[in-house]
């Protein structure tokens, strides 16, 4: 019987290593990249203009980070439509105080909604995010601003 609960403490001591080696593993990295809400910039019919924020990326993460749509089979696994327009976007990262992933469309977004499957990578990671995109008719737009106006 004694023999029996030794080894029981053996596989306890065991397994406490093994959490403790597993939970160290998990500690996040404070440098890790951390991504804003997308600020859209434009309207529908006009090419994309939109920023995604980066609010936490080190100066390493910067300059080795690659943003463009997830492949076809992320799209396919997250139940989203890789359409040729967001497969056409472009992208530039914006180093600086508050640095930014620019993206722009080569010609106007004619659907009112597009979601964006982004992957980022760099040279110690790789994220996907999804955003997903209503873009207002211009005559909406402005009669918002003009609402908001007249209300001050």
């Amino acid at each position: 019987m004694a023999s029996r609960q030794g080894r029981v403490d053996s596989i306890m001591r065991l397994f406490a290593v093994f959490l403790a080696v597993a939970s160290i593993s998990l500690v996040f990295r404070a440098d890790a990249l951390a991504l804003g809400e997308i600020e859209v910039r434009s309207m529908l019919n006009e090419p994309l203009d939109a920023q995604v924020p980066l609010v936490a990326a080190s100066s390493s993460e910067l300059s080795t980070l690659v943003v463009s749509p997830a492949s076809a089979a992320a799209f396919e696994t997250a139940g989203l439509e890789l359409t040729g327009y967001v497969a056409g976007l472009q992208f530039e990262v914006v180093p600086g105080a508050s640095p930014f992933v620019r993206v722009r469309g080569r010609t106007a977004a004619r659907e009112p909604f597009l979601d964006l499957l982004l992957e980022f990578s760099w040279g110690s990671g790789r994220l996907l995010r999804n955003y997903t995109i209503l873009l207002d008719p211009p005559a909406v737009a402005f009669q918002q601003v003009a609402q908001a106006e007249q209300s001050q």
